[in-house]
């Protein structure tokens, strides 16, 4: 937070809420599940595609599989930082501070657009939150903690697409 903190802002506004969820996870978390399944027993689903919450319904049921496969939304994370701007660049750019600070000191993090568009969509995670996505949208949701794997190397990345002229 303290990274983020230090991120240049448009205007120097400042504006960025960071709502970090660690203590009350698992109690956030059954929220969610129980709201999905509910929405998605009863037809009233639109966050997610239907075969997207099938696949994930059947995943989330299935005890056979290891836990991290079954936690596929929140990937047994053990915290859960949600970032509100009212410009989307400003939270971006605490995003990537947070996550440039997190990875020196060992920290992994993974932006996940699934549960962001989920809060965005159920009032009852809002209220959780005690976010109001009116006054400050919600940018970015980041599941954080300590991986279990570790890589010697970063992921290959393409050429940039560049134009000179």
């Amino acid at each position: 937070i303290d990274g983020a903190a230090h991120m240049p802002t448009a205007v120097n506004r400042q504006a960025c809420r960071f709502v970090f969820v660690q203590d009350s996870f698992d109690a956030f978390k059954q929220l969610i599940w129980d709201e999905l399944e509910v929405q998605h027993n009863t037809g009233t689903l639109e966050v997610l595609p239907s075969e997207t919450m099938d696949s994930f319904m059947a995943m989330c049921s299935c005890t056979d599989a290891p836990a991290y496969q079954r936690d596929f939304l929140f990937r047994n994370a053990p915290a859960l930082l949600c970032i509100q701007a009212p410009d989307p660049l400003d939270g971006g750019l605490a995003a990537a501070a947070i996550e440039m600070v997190g990875s020196t000191i060992g920290v992994g993090v993974l932006h996940n657009g699934y549960v962001r568009r989920i809060i965005e969509a159920l009032p009852q995670a809002q209220a959780y939150l005690d976010m109001d996505l009116q006054e400050k949208p919600l940018v970015a949701c980041m599941l954080v903690g300590y991986p279990a794997v570790s890589y010697k190397r970063t992921a290959p990345r393409r050429n940039p697409s560049v134009v000179l002229r």
